[in-house]
This record gives C-alpha cells, structure tokens and sequence, in this order.
C-alpha cells in the first residue's frame, strides 16, 4: 500500500471519528438539556396544581437512563477505538518498555479478543437504549406539556 493512500485511509478514518464522537456529544447534551428544561416545569406554574405527574416521571426517568447510556457508550467507544488503533497489548507494552513511556491509560491491556468482544455488545446496547429512550421520554415529557401548561 503507498504511503498516499495510508495518509487517505487516516484522514477518512479521523473524519469518520470525529463525527461518531460528536454524534455521542450531542446526545448527551440533548440529553442534558432536555432534563434540565422538563425539571425545570415542576416549578413553572405553582398557581394550580398539575392534573398527572405520571408522565413527566416516566419522561424524566427515560431522560436520565438515556443521558446515562450516552455516557457510557461514549467511555465504552473510546476504550473500543484505542483498542483498534493499538493493537496487541504485548507487542504495545513491549514498545513502551523500549521507548520509555508511561501510559496514561491501560486500556490497551484490555484487547484480549473476550473483553473487545463485550465492549462491542455494550456499545450496540448503549446505541439502542439510547437511540430508544432520548425520544420517548421527549415524548413523554411533551405529553405532560400538553395537558398541563394551556
């Protein structure tokens, strides 16, 4: 492979990186925001009381467990990619031993094929509750919008 081509195949590879990470980043602030506005609206209008809290609690509850899964497919994809971009953990320690580095992370040890493998599935399990919760607790939180605030 030439050299040309490895420097396209990295910056495809940063492109592509760079907008994964700020796909996550915007959920988790959506996530965020939306909390804060729907925590916001138990004390918008003290003057009468809400007619059910139901839905709102359940919105608020979603909203939190996706905030949570945001976050954590976030850790858990950047564990996964600096497992692909290093390699195999013997070879990479043997590097910093030569080279006189200390890592600041030792997540590389972690590249054994049954650990990659389960960080994996919990990236694609924090995708789903993610890509589930965020909007149906939106929903939920609008519904309670719609029936209280007239």
């Amino acid at each position: 492979m030439e050299l040309q081509q490895i420097i396209q195949i990295n910056e495809r590879l940063r492109f592509l990186w760079e907008g994964y990470i700020g796909m996550i980043n915007l959920l988790i602030t959506l996530s965020t925001g939306a909390l804060a506005v729907s925590t916001g609206l138990l004390r918008l209008d003290n003057s009468r009381p809400f007619s059910s809290k139901t839905a709102l609690k359940f919105g608020l509850s979603l909203l939190v467990l996706a905030l949570f899964s945001a976050l954590m497919w976030r850790i858990f994809a950047q564990v996964f990619m600096e497992q692909e971009v290093f390699g195999n953990p013997s070879q990479l320690a043997a590097y910093y031993q030569v080279e006189k580095v200390i890592p600041f992370t030792t997540s590389f040890e972690y590249a054994s094929q049954p650990f990659h493998n389960i960080f994996r599935v919990i990236i694609i399990i924090c995708m789903f509750v993610t890509a589930v919760s965020l909007p149906v607790g939106l929903a939920l939180v609008a519904v309670f919008v719609f029936r209280n605030l007239r």
